[in-house]
């Protein structure tokens, strides 16, 4: 999956990016949901890039999270962060808000975009190895939780899961859009 990622083009990566936001308006897991609190991962490397859709989500009136890694504990933290704000290299080099910035609950998310490697139509998905966002969404029962990535992230097989692994409610992989 990461060659795959890593070949994209630029302006194929751009119209995939579009297509995701597009797509996720048109998710049923967002029909009728009012806007509220919403964790848009940040794009790392080849990933795919999530900032159209954290416009449009601004633009629609969703508060827009951007996770923050904490080392210890191992987790994240969900903090309201504009789009036009900067972010600064975290863990990893992964871009994220200030350590002093405030958080929200965690239960206060209403919907919670994850990142992955792959992942499954049962809604598992291949993270990066560390649990941080397995940690991060197990205890949330209310929050519709959905996977967002390139099409060609989608296994035709099932991904490996263990017990620890949250299934995800729905995919969005650019313009497909799955309930799991």
């Amino acid at each position: 999956m990461r060659r795959l990622r890593d070949g994209l083009g630029a302006e194929e990566a751009r119209a995939a990016a579009l297509r995701l936001r597009d797509g996720l308006a048109e998710h049923p897991l967002m029909a009728g949901l009012d806007p509220g609190p919403v964790l848009l991962p940040t794009r790392h490397g080849t990933e795919i890039d999530t900032t159209p859709l954290g416009r449009a989500l601004e633009k629609q009136g969703w508060t827009v999270c951007r996770p923050r890694t904490r080392i210890i504990p191992p987790g994240i933290s969900a903090v309201p962060w504009t789009m036009d704000n900067p972010l600064l290299p975290g863990h990893a080099a992964v871009p994220e808000p200030p350590s002093d910035a405030p958080a929200v609950h965690p239960d206060d998310l209403l919907l919670a975009l994850v990142p992955g490697l792959a992942f499954d139509a049962t809604g598992h998905r291949v993270g990066y190895g560390a649990g941080y966002f397995d940690r991060f969404l197990e205890p949330l029962q209310e929050t519709i939780t959905i996977g967002v990535g390139y099409r060609f992230q989608l296994s035709a097989t099932s991904v490996p899961a263990e017990a620890h692994d949250v299934r995800l409610d729905g995919l969005q992989l650019e313009d497909l859009s799955l309930v799991t």
